[in-house]
């Protein structure tokens, strides 16, 4: 048997389906689901995976504006030597 690469979808249905039942085969589990089920969980991913991206362009700002405050300070820092002379 080859190995099947899995997609983050399916690595967090499997997830949330071994929190929700830890007893229970993962196979079986998938079978058993109802319609109502499987919209939630892909639902709840698409969030989760929403928030992933704004976390991400959230903390590319950060960067960004923490470059731009480096680069404002030090050029505030060389005028003060350009000063002195």
């Amino acid at each position: 048997m080859a190995f099947k690469y899995k997609t983050q979808f399916e690595l967090y249905e499997a997830s949330i389906l071994n929190e929700v039942f830890p007893d229970r085969k993962l196979e079986f589990l998938k079978e058993e689901l109802t319609n109502n089920e499987k919209t939630i969980i892909a639902v709840t991913y698409n969030r989760f995976k929403e928030k992933l991206e704004d976390i991400k362009i959230l903390q590319d700002e950060i960067t960004r504006i923490s470059v731009e405050n480096a680069n404002l300070k030090s050029y505030n820092d060389n005028r003060d030597y350009d000063e002195e002379e």
